[in-house]
């Protein structure tokens, strides 16, 4: 091979190689070109020869005419668990130097100490990611979402990942451990994890009550347990304030927005369809179901602006309405879908305490909206409807239910000087007895290097053995780079060589395109990005299944040609007023990427903001860059799964800052 070449391999190069090594004992023409069809997908992506001829210059390969075949070195090569783990020939690495590759290959020796953790609910492993670039194994990780346990296994072959209830590791840690062969005598140094969050945060419902929010409590069960020598457990900010209750005329006016969740509790109630039909009929009707309590708000909205004089007992006949009114809605739905004159009545029977929730509710955020209640009076006005009520009984229950719920959630408490909720103290106060934990602290990831502004709460405690104290990392990067830090990456930074997918009509049914595509980098961060440069130290592996001359996760996202015209109306950082997305500013970092709900939490999609020079919303690969996810990881082939496991994930670059103050702190520092 030419030695003016030499500084044309790359990493993705060898990569390939790895790849091919691990498919093919001979490497004949024919066969070659038959392993590169199978394992990188795209022959013609690639120049084979080059590859070969690479192969050979570095010691890997030899011709014999038509033939390739494996070298000492070669099979040498082929052993190794990872190409990053092989250990090169002294002549090899005199060529890797020259090419600047050479800093990819791992120690060994480090490689063997790293810590062990545990990741739990780990999703599409955000922190895993970050624990393993600063130098930790993550052994186990569960997860329990389908989605989400598919993409961590196939970006993390060398973890053990279980697709399983984490309450079940939490009945019995050691025990769980124990049935598991390839953890028999592993010592776990940490216990890492992110529950889940939508009870806590602050645009969902951020009820105490939500069962999501006892998987906080689970998740501690299996620290104090096992007891290793650090958790780290992140969340969103809100978990700091869960618990802590709103004013009563805010409560009110969140219960008569949540129309979701009642509405899936009436539509769980009817009957079966078939299979086939089910999810999409299913949405169908929880549609129909909030569209009549949304056609109710605007009845009685429209009822109050006619009447400006509210007394009490005009409150009163507005409540029996909206109940009534609300009733003969559902009623008349449930008739026109199903032949069962009983169905109507048994469905409404079951769920009368949710109907008559929502019809108060609705009353009462009415009221606020039309200004004829004042919100600091909210319960001071309406505690006479609780004591002397003038409404059915199933009204009167709802009544009291709603005001027992308000008047028994647990109020403020203090952790070391900060205000914090009720479930947010209690995890503080059990991890306390055998933990350092300092006072939980929000983060933002651009402030360490993301290109996207996106706050976590992350809650680490040292056990008190150890005698060492955790503190939060400073702040490496600030987005116009004063102060003497890196400037934070942009927008612009982060995807600025990936193609216009829309010209691209393969992706409407594809979601790969060649490599060839890509533009030249302009930034650093896209360099990493793509895996042409690493940080020092990093000790985590590139998925072994990735092919190095594809870009996957690219799906296109069509849109209605007005839609489109709003687009290129629509200025950097601002919101479009209809979609409520936001365009992405060029020399900013991204807003954040929300994640949605799957389909027993109200198949919610979440807003991707539009992309700041095409006319359309973001692609998964682009969202993924914005988390700082290298290329090399997957997600999933439709847009909605992979927005959403994105979306539910810790950005590579903070991840891996707590862990490296960690690593610092317990396992450097002698």
């Amino acid at each position: 091979m030419p030695k003016n070449r030499i500084a044309e391999i790359g990493v993705k190069d060898i990569h390939a190689l790895w790849l091919l090594t691990q498919n093919g004992e001979a490497f004949h023409k024919e066969e070659i070109y038959q392993i590169s069809q199978e394992v990188l997908k795209y022959s013609n992506q690639c120049d084979l020869r080059r590859l070969l001829e690479i192969g050979e210059y570095i010691g890997l390969v030899s011709r014999q005419g038509e033939r390739w075949l494996l070298t000492a070195e070669g099979e040498n090569f082929k052993k190794a668990l990872h190409w990053r783990l092989w250990v090169p020939a002294e002549s090899t690495k005199t060529i890797l130097q020259a090419s600047r590759i050479l800093h990819f290959f791992i120690d060994q020796q480090a490689y063997g100490k790293r810590p062990v953790v545990i990741d739990l609910f780990a999703g599409v492993g955000g922190l895993s990611l970050g624990f393993a670039a600063a130098g930790f194994q993550v052994a186990l990780a569960v997860e329990n979402d389908q989605q989400a346990y598919e993409a961590h296994t196939e970006n993390f072959p060398e973890t053990l990942v279980l697709q399983d209830d984490v309450n079940k590791f939490a009945d019995n840690p050691r025990e769980y451990i124990e049935k598991i062969n390839q953890l028999n005598g592993v010592k776990f140094a940490g216990i890492i994890g992110g529950p889940p969050c939508q009870g806590f945060s602050y645009i969902g419902e951020r009820t105490a009550r939500d069962e999501r929010n006892l998987l906080t409590s689970r998740f501690m069960d299996i620290v104090l347990e096992l007891k290793p020598d650090f958790f780290v457990m992140e969340n969103v900010p809100g978990i700091a304030t869960t618990g802590i209750p709103p004013k009563f005329s805010v409560y009110i006016k969140r219960l008569a927005k949540s129309n979701s969740e009642p509405a899936s509790s009436i539509v769980d109630r009817l009957p079966s369809v078939p299979k086939k039909v089910a999810q999409r009929d299913r949405q169908f009707r929880k549609r129909q179901i909030s569209n009549v309590i949304d056609g109710l708000k605007s009845r009685v909205n429209a009822c109050f602006k006619k009447n400006r004089l509210v007394s009490p007992k005009d409150v009163q006949k507005a409540i029996r309405f909206s109940h009534n009114e609300l009733e003969k809605l559902i009623s008349n739905i449930v008739s026109e879908v199903y032949n069962d004159e009983q169905l109507p009545r048994r469905i409404l029977q079951e769920s009368e305490n949710e109907v008559c929730i929502i019809a108060i509710a609705i009353v009462f955020a009415q009221l606020l909206d039309n200004k004829m209640l004042d919100y600091g009076r909210g319960k001071e006005f309406c505690r006479g409807f609780r004591e002397k009520p003038h409404y059915s009984e199933t009204l009167h229950r709802a009544i009291l239910q709603i005001y027992d719920d308000y008047d028994n959630a647990p109020f403020v408490g203090e952790y070391k000087g900060q205000e914090v909720g009720p479930v947010l103290l209690h995890l503080l106060e059990r991890a306390g007895e055998f933990y350092d934990v300092p006072a939980p602290e929000v983060l933002n990831a651009a402030s360490f290097g993301t290109p996207q502004n996106r706050e976590r709460m992350f809650i680490v405690g040292i056990h008190k053995r150890l005698k060492k104290t955790f503190v939060y990392p400073e702040p490496t990067h600030c987005w116009n780079g004063a102060n003497g830090k890196a400037p934070t990456p942009t927008a612009y930074d982060a995807i600025h060589d990936l193609p216009d997918i829309d010209q691209m009509p393969h992706l409407i049914e594809d979601y790969k395109f060649s490599v060839k595509e890509l533009t030249k980098p302009e930034s650093d961060f896209v360099r990493q990005m793509r895996y042409e440069i690493i940080e020092d130290g990093d000790l985590s592996l590139s998925r072994k299944s990735w092919n190095p001359y594809s870009v996957d996760c690219s799906n296109r996202t069509t849109h209605a040609e007005h839609v489109v015209e709003r687009m290129k109306t629509l200025e950097y950082g601002k919101q479009d007023p209809v979609s409520r997305r936001s365009r992405l500013h060029p020399d900013r970092p991204s807003p954040t990427i929300r994640a949605g709900t799957k389909q027993n939490k109200g198949s919610h999609t979440a807003v991707r903001p539009i992309h700041y020079k095409c006319h359309r919303v973001i692609s998964v690969r682009e969202a993924a860059r914005l988390m700082g996810y290298p290329d090399w990881m997957t997600f999933h082939k439709a847009k909605w799964h992979g927005f959403r496991l994105i979306g539910n994930g810790v950005p590579l670059p903070l991840s891996r800052a707590i862990a490296k103050q960690i690593k610092g702190l317990l396992y450097e520092s002698s």
